[in-house]
């Protein structure tokens, strides 16, 4: 009876097949464990890269209506001035938090991750390096 046997279901198959699959269940669940950092790193990068267009939208709705006065966002000079000066703020916190990291709950910026966007961005005579990036 025993030579009768198929090689399907032998003992040391049996073994083998369940040590691969409990050696595969952990490492599907301790490998993504040391990413988790990135992982949550990934969404709030990915919120305020989403939040700097809006950003840039409002400011340039809200600059259209401060040089033509004309009525449209029914907002005074003061007013328009004011809210321009907020959202300008809040683009520049928004993509200094992008960009290097450490505010806006991103604990590492993009800067870090892509040596050859640095290159470019943070040589001398870039157009779009800011002061506050002279850093790196």
């Amino acid at each position: 009876l025993k030579d009768r046997r198929g090689w399907h279901t032998s003992v040391p198959l049996y073994v083998s097949c369940s040590v691969v699959t409990l050696f595969l269940s952990t490492f599907c669940f301790l490998y993504p464990i040391r990413k988790v950092d990135d992982l949550v790193n990934i969404s709030a990068t990915l919120n305020h890269a989403s939040r700097r267009s809006f950003l840039v939208r409002s400011l340039s709705h809200l600059s259209r209506e401060l040089t033509l006065n004309d009525g449209f966002s029914r907002l005074s000079q003061p007013q328009t001035y004011q809210a321009l000066q907020y959202y300008l703020g809040e683009l520049l916190a928004s993509d200094s938090a992008v960009r290097v990291g450490g505010g806006l709950g991103i604990t590492k910026g993009v800067d870090e991750h892509n040596q050859e966007h640095n290159q470019v961005m943070y040589k001398e005579g870039c157009p779009w390096r800011w002061q506050n990036y002279s850093s790196r």
